[in-house]
């Protein structure tokens, strides 16, 4: 069986990193200092992103007997990451950044992470990264009024990386319906029950490759089969499984990039396509007149996606967009 990996998010005392500890002797990454009241091995002094990212590279060579790498969690990983990038650069803040390019940079960095994490799951360790939850206000154009949407407390850019690059997607809560006022507005309420949605609902973001639906109970024994303690690394089983998707190499990762550089830059979905079907400085369509960017081939999707070229296209279109 392969090793997995997933991300477990919800909010604060729901009893995420609890969970976590009943998984296959785990490791945890405490990067906010929230285990202390647990009996787990951890890695406490991950003060840097520099120091994170050496952590996983050393698991990846020797695993040391652990079966399950905890990151607890994905949004203190990105503070992290945001301090090595404004300290890179010189900056106090990514709104530093000209035109966006600081979140960018940072959705760039966060997907190599990701990228090592994968490596680390292919040699035969699951991974598991705790997230905290935030709520924004979501409007269903179907219905009347609006509700509390959960969904990860990450950035713009940073969100979209992880949910492509996770097998599951589980939120973690107490039992939660929609409890509808007067005026059509409704508000999510919960309960003392702690459970884990494995599927999209119209309050919160989750998802699962491993076939799980419902609401399950927050326990261990909901995913015991899928993480099991006997499993192999990626080798073992490339004449047997195509395996996953790869966060460094996915084109959906580069799709996200790219939209993630679109949003940050202000450059629309039509000037990229009229830059992409001829509109640039070489006068070569690399798209067809009734195509998009999103019919990009792989190696042009990629190519474009590199903070190097992208850095090229939108000087060219906001040149343009002056004139």
């Amino acid at each position: 069986m392969r090793s997995q990996r997933g991300v477990i998010y919800g909010c604060e005392g729901v009893g995420k990193s609890t969970f976590a500890s009943k998984f296959p002797k785990p490791l945890f990454a405490d990067l906010e200092g929230g285990t202390a009241h647990l009996d787990v091995p951890r890695i406490s002094d991950l003060n840097t992103w520099e120091t994170l990212l050496s952590c996983i590279n050393e698991l990846i060579a020797d695993k040391q007997g652990f079966k399950t790498f905890v990151l607890d969690t994905a949004d203190w990983a990105e503070r992290l990451c945001i301090e090595f990038l404004c300290k890179k650069y010189k900056k106090t803040g990514l709104e530093d950044f000209n035109y966006g390019k600081g979140y960018q940079y940072l959705a760039e960095e966060y997907a190599r992470m990701l990228a090592n994490l994968s490596k680390l799951q292919n040699s035969g360790m699951h991974v598991l990264v705790l997230a905290h939850s935030t709520i924004k206000k979501l409007e269903l154009p179907e219905e009347n009024g609006t509700y509390d949407h959960y969904e990860l407390k990450c950035s713009r850019g940073v969100s979209p990386l992880i949910k492509e690059w996770a097998d599951g997607l589980l939120f973690a809560n107490y039992r939660t319906y929609i409890q509808s006022s007067a005026s059509g507005k409704g508000k999510a309420v919960g309960g003392k029950e702690r459970v884990l949605y494995t599927e999209h609902t119209s309050f919160c973001d989750a998802k699962n490759r491993w076939g799980l639906s419902g609401v399950l109970p927050l326990s261990f024994d909901s995913v015991k089969d899928i993480f099991s303690t006997e499993f192999s690394s990626l080798e073992e089983h490339e004449d047997k499984t195509s395996g996953n998707l790869e966060i460094s190499d996915s084109p959906k990762a580069d799709m996200a990039l790219l939209e993630a550089a679109m949003e940050f830059s202000a450059i629309s979905p039509d000037e990229l396509n009229d830059y992409l079907r001829g509109n640039n400085p070489k006068r070569n369509a690399l798209i067809k007149s009734n195509q998009t960017y999103k019919d990009l081939s792989e190696s042009l999707l990629a190519k474009i996606a590199e903070e190097k070229n992208w850095e090229k296209v939108e000087a060219y279109i906001s040149e343009r967009r002056a004139k």
